[in-house]
């Protein structure tokens, strides 16, 4: 069942969203502050983030940033009520991996979560390029043996990859 955090300060909004996102079979955690629920980030790793570009404690702009500068690859959709392409083109610039202009439609939020749940299961900073045979630690902490062209990890994750000999 994917994990997912909505950071959201407008209770109404969240719990319509952790609602749907429910019924669709997902885990879902609500922080209404932006510090707070850079903790949670940090910590428990959730699946997927759903985050609002203006809370109180920090805002979603910094907590993007921030979390792309530690290293952090967990999918970032974007929920706000700033809709220029302007904010969306900054959003996306700085780490988001989605942006959904207030109001959007439950259905269409469900899709996306969903679909960054699962295509970017292994997380953005899960690429690397092996150089030679081995194991090798990825950025998300998980650890593989290779051969040949097939990365095998424990549990649901399969990952191909390219041998560079560099």
């Amino acid at each position: 069942m994917p994990r997912v955090l909505i950071v959201e300060d407008d209770t109404l909004i969240a719990n319509a969203m952790a609602t749907h996102l429910r019924h669709a079979g997902m885990d879902v955690e609500w922080s209404d502050r932006g510090d707070r629920a850079m903790k949670k980030l940090r910590f428990e790793r959730p699946d997927v983030a759903i985050i609002d570009l203006m809370l109180p404690g920090m805002d979603g702009w910094r907590m993007i940033e921030s979390l792309r500068a530690d290293g952090i690859g967990i999918p970032l959709i974007v929920v706000s009520a700033r809709g220029t392409e302007q904010d969306k083109v900054h959003a996306l610039g700085i780490g988001g991996d989605d942006y959904l202009a207030k109001p959007f439609g439950m259905g269409e939020l469900v899709a996306r979560v969903g679909e960054k749940g699962t295509i970017f299961k292994v997380g953005r900073q899960s690429n690397f390029v092996a150089k030679n045979a081995g194991v090798i630690q990825l950025a998300i902490g998980m650890q593989a043996e290779f051969a040949n062209e097939a990365y095998q990890f424990p549990g649901q994750y399969t990952v191909k990859i390219k041998i560079d000999p560099r």
